[in-house]
């Protein structure tokens, strides 16, 4: 019944704003990266303002994700040249840690490598010539190739998956006019927190996101301590429980012996509440 505050997300929003309340300086950077900055996402958003996205997102879960992606292959696009008129460049995806569902990792020249990426991600499609739907993809994401699935429910209700072949191929470079796949994954983990292991980490703000909760559930009970207990309730003694009018201008009538007064319940426990709000304020 109470107004939720969230100082917690106000808090992440403004350390961020002072972070980057003066932009990020690009010093001594190749043009094409001062190009691609200027639409990091590929949709026109700058870099700026995606990576004080992304760092709002690290420090509220303890760590984001970015993968860096490329648009879909173009057979049409046969040189550089090409690329360059057709706009084409890498961009940035951002991706929540509750997003990457699994992942497995290697130890290569004594340290971890990402080997596999599962990525959830939902999508709306249309659905009829007037409706929509939302559909959930699974992207599964190895050293040069991705993979997407979706999850369908046969009639005995045991998952199965599809793979979508008009969603998946091979991940890499054009060389010479052929694919040459990565040898690795270009999914980046972005910590914002204490990192405590492989995608792995404590945020750095949850004991104050825990108080914020706390701070909801003792106001939300002050509140209904105020609604039980500051306002006085009509208390009718004897009658034969027929209906009653209250209001300016009434009379009420009871019988020989009854009475008709208001109470109001002792409220000394709203004050300590609301002390306890402050408090914890």
């Amino acid at each position: 019944m109470s107004h939720f505050s969230d100082k917690f997300a106000k808090t992440c929003r403004d350390f961020m704003g002072l972070e980057f309340s003066h932009g990020v300086r690009l010093v001594d950077v190749p043009r094409e990266i001062i190009d691609h900055w200027e639409s990091l996402d590929g949709i026109g958003t700058r870099g700026d303002r995606l990576c004080a996205h992304l760092g709002v997102q690290a420090l509220r879960l303890g760590h984001t994700f970015c993968l860096v992606d490329y648009p879909q292959q173009d057979d049409s696009v046969v040189s550089l040249a090409d690329a360059i008129g057709a706009r084409r460049h890498p961009y940035w995806q951002p991706y929540s840690n509750q997003q990457v569902i699994n992942w497995r990792y290697r130890r290569v020249n004594g340290r971890n490598v990402l080997a596999m990426a599962i990525i959830h991600y939902s999508q709306t499609l249309p659905q009829g010539p007037y409706g929509e739907t939302d559909q959930d993809f699974y992207l599964k994401l190895t050293p040069g190739r991705f993979d997407t699935y979706m999850l369908e429910r046969d009639r005995s209700g045991k998952a199965i998956e599809h793979h979508l072949p008009e969603r998946s191929g091979i991940m890499g470079r054009r060389e010479r006019g052929q694919i040459v796949p990565f040898a690795h994954i270009p999914l980046v983990c972005l910590y914002g927190g204490d990192r405590s292991g492989f995608f792995q980490s404590n945020p750095t703000l949850f004991s104050l996101a825990k108080l914020n909760q706390i701070h909801y559930q003792v106001s939300s009970d002050h509140r209904q301590k105020m609604h039980y207990c500051c306002f006085p309730s009509p208390v009718r003694t004897g009658g034969q429980g027929e209906d009653m009018t209250l209001g300016p201008r009434r009379i009420v009538d009871v019988p020989l012996g009854g009475g008709f007064s208001w109470v109001e319940r002792n409220s000394q426990g709203v004050a300590v509440s609301r002390l306890g709000v402050r408090d914890i304020e």
